[in-house]
């Protein structure tokens, strides 16, 4: 998990436009994993602004398809990034689809999965517009200073 983080933060910075921290290092001991990062102070004003301007920039970064190199996690939880061409088929294949079986694999079912699978059914209308892949966070607020990433359309 936190190799993939690592990993995902190096992407970020490779793309050149915004500040993340440069990881130093990821283990295990005594059944513990960690993960060493550069600190970053976050104190004083931050600005939105330029924050969203660093972040456009950022997804423009592309791909040749929606996915990454390797699998993460969304918290705890695994995220596959099989690569794949098609926006709608990676949605619902990678990410809804998965969390969906998840779901029920924890003993979520009934309403939960019917209203899923209408979802996932309609999905080819519901997403009608066809990005191009980029360069996405995973997760970002101003209370942490990690930023996970994953190459999606």
């Amino acid at each position: 998990m936190f190799e993939a983080e690592a990993a995902g933060l190096d992407e970020i910075r490779a793309a050149g436009a915004i500040r993340v921290p440069e990881p130093v290092c990821t283990g295990t001991s005594g059944g513990n994993a960690w993960f060493v990062m550069e600190f970053i102070p976050m104190g004083g004003r931050s600005n939105a602004r330029l924050a969203g301007e660093q972040l456009a920039l950022m997804h423009r970064k592309q791909a040749d398809a929606f996915g990454w190199r390797m699998e993460n996690t969304i918290g705890s939880t695994p995220q596959p990034n099989s690569q794949n061409k098609d926006w709608v088929e990676f949605w619902r294949e990678q990410r809804l689809g998965f969390q969906l079986e998840t779901a029920a694999r924890n003993g979520y079912g009934g309403a939960l999965q019917a209203k899923g699978e209408k979802l996932l059914g309609c999905f080819d209308r519901l997403l009608d517009h066809d990005p191009a892949p980029s360069l996405l966070h995973g997760d970002l607020w101003g209370g942490t200073s990690v930023m996970l990433m994953t190459v999606i359309r």
